[in-house]
C-alpha cells in the first residue's frame, strides 16, 4: 500500500531517462493537449450550428431539426459568443498559468495534467448541461482555469526526456496539437448537426475521462533530467578517455621497462664477450712466454 501511494504521488522522481517511459509521457501529453484545444475551440466551430437560437429559423429547417434547436439553444447575441470563444478561454488561462507554474515547481507534474484533464472533462459535461448564457460562462471559465496546464507542465516534462537531438521535433509536434485539436472541432459541426451542440461537449468530456485512466502510470521525471543525463554521460566518456589513456601508459611503461632489460641484457653479453676475449688473449700471451723461456 505505501509503495502505491508513493507511486501516486510520484515521491521517488526519475533519476535516470528510460526511453520507454520518455515516449510513453510523450503521448499522453500529446493527448491530453488535443482533447483541451478541441474543448476549446468547440464553441467557435458550434457557432454556425444549434448553438445559438439566432440560428433557428423555421423556414429553412425541418419541423423536428426546428424542435431540437429550440429547445436546446441558448439565446445570446454574436458579442456575448465573441466573450465566450476568446476571453474566456484565455484570459483565465493566462492568470491561471501563473499559480499553475508555482504547483509544477513543488508538485508532479504528471499528477498535474492528470487532474486538470479530469476537471478539464467534468466542466466539458458542464458546458453541455449549460442553458444559459451565464452558466455557459462560469462553465467556460472555470475549463480555461486548467487548460494552461499543458503548456506550462507538458513542455518542460518533453524537454526533461529528450535530448538536444529529440527536443526539437518533439517539440515541434506537440505543439502541431492546437491545430490538430481546431480541426478536431470542426467534426463537431457533423456531429451537432444530426444530433445536437450538447453531445459534442459530452463526447468530448468522455474521452477525457479515458485519458485518465492510463495516464496513472506516466512518472514524473527529475527536473532537468535530460541536462543531468548529458552531463553524465559525458563524464562517463571522460572517465573511458581516462582509463584508455592510463592503459596506454602502462602499456607504453611495460614496453620501456622490456627495452630497458633488454638492453641491459645486451650489455651483459657485450661484457661477457669482451672478458672472454681478455681471457683468450692472456692465454694467448701466456703460452707465447713459456715457449719463449724453454728456447
Amino acid at each position: 500500500m505505501t509503495k502505491i501511494l508513493e507511486f501516486i504521488i510520484q515521491k521517488n522522481p526519475l533519476k535516470k531517462n528510460n526511453k520507454k517511459d520518455a515516449y510513453f509521457v510523450f503521448f499522453m501529453v500529446i493527448l491530453f493537449s488535443l482533447t483541451q484545444q478541441t474543448t476549446r475551440w468547440l464553441l467557435p466551430s458550434l457557432q454556425t450550428t444549434n448553438l445559438q437560437c439566432s440560428v433557428c429559423d423555421s423556414d429553412e429547417m425541418k419541423e423536428e431539426q426546428f424542435n431540437t434547436c429550440i429547445n436546446e439553444c441558448i439565446e445570446m447575441d454574436d458579442f456575448q459568443f465573441g466573450i465566450l470563444s476568446g476571453p474566456c478561454f484565455s484570459l483565465t488561462a493566462t492568470f491561471s498559468g501563473l499559480y499553475i507554474g508555482y504547483l509544477a515547481d513543488i508538485a508532479p507534474r504528471v499528477r498535474l495534467l492528470m487532474v486538470s484533464c479530469f476537471i478539464c472533462s467534468i466542466f466539458s459535461f458542464a458546458i453541455g448541461t449549460s442553458k444559459h448564457f451565464f452558466q455557459l460562462f462560469i462553465a467556460c471559465s472555470l475549463s480555461g482555469l486548467v487548460q494552461a496546464t499543458v503548456n506550462v507542465c507538458g513542455y518542460p516534462l518533453v524537454s526533461d526526456f529528450f535530448d538536444e537531438k529529440n527536443i526539437g521535433m518533439a517539440m515541434n509536434v506537440l505543439s502541431s496539437t492546437i491545430y490538430f485539436g481546431y480541426d478536431f472541432s470542426l467534426f463537431s459541426i457533423i456531429l451537432s448537426n444530426k444530433t445536437n451542440w450538447k453531445i459534442c461537449f459530452y463526447v468530448v468530456g468522455l474521452i477525457g475521462f479515458i485519458i485518465c485512466i492510463p495516464s496513472i502510470l506516466m512518472k514524473e521525471p527529475i527536473h532537468g533530467l535530460s541536462r543531468m543525463s548529458k552531463e553524465e554521460n559525458n563524464n562517463e566518456k571522460k572517465e573511458e578517455d581516462d582509463d584508455d589513456e592510463q592503459s596506454d601508459l602502462i602499456v607504453r611503461g611495460n614496453e620501456d621497462k622490456i627495452d630497458d632489460n633488454k638492453f641491459f641484457e645486451d650489455e651483459e653479453v657485450d661484457e661477457d664477450k669482451e672478458f672472454n676475449n681478455s681471457i683468450s688473449s692472456y692465454s694467448f700471451l701466456l703460452d707465447n712466454s713459456n715457449s719463449y723461456r724453454e728456447r
